[in-house]
């Protein structure tokens, strides 16, 4: 919608596309994949670029673009470009916090991961499950709360409160 890219930039309201493979848009282009991998597609991409340009945008996430056909446009565009799968060649390289932490059992293709938090989020889900366990278990057999974790009230004000209720009753 590059009228409203337009009027939002008229109103000094900074504007950044997004470029290649848009994921809402997959089932639209065939799924999840590269785009520019032919010449007239990079063709049209680099149309998509100008026209964005021309808008008033400022920046363009650039999602899983060709990488060279990426440096070729980056090189053409006063966009801040912004490389997520799209190569090094953009201003900006991206990878969502949660790929670079390996937070998943699957990446994407373009990311790679520094850590592996996937297996500490599952030793976290085991010890919850083991404490839930536990928890329902004790409570079940009756073992929990026991006197330590419950308040009390002293004897004397134990059978006082008794026998108020009583005469409350009569």
């Amino acid at each position: 919608r590059l009228d409203t890219v337009r009027m939002l930039a008229n109103e000094q309201i900074p504007v950044m596309g997004h470029l290649g493979f848009v994921p809402r848009k997959s089932t639209w282009v065939g799924g999840i994949r590269a785009v520019g991998k032919t010449s007239a597609e990079a063709l049209d991409l680099w149309d998509r670029f100008r026209r964005l340009e021309d808008a008033g945008a400022f920046a363009v996430e650039c999602e899983i673009i060709a990488a060279e056909v990426m440096a070729e446009i980056n090189r053409r565009t006063s966009l801040v470009t912004v490389s997520l799968g799209s190569g090094a060649e953009a201003d900006v390289v991206f990878l969502f916090t949660s790929d670079i932490c390996g937070e998943s059992a699957r990446l994407p293709r373009h990311a790679r991961a520094w850590g592996d938090l996937a297996v500490l989020q599952k030793a976290v889900r085991d010890a919850r499950v083991e404490a839930l366990s536990g928890f329902r278990n004790e409570v079940a057999g009756g073992s929990y709360p026991g006197n330590a974790e419950v308040a009390g009230i002293a004897q004397a004000e134990l059978d006082d409160f008794r026998e108020r209720l009583e005469s409350e009753r009569d």
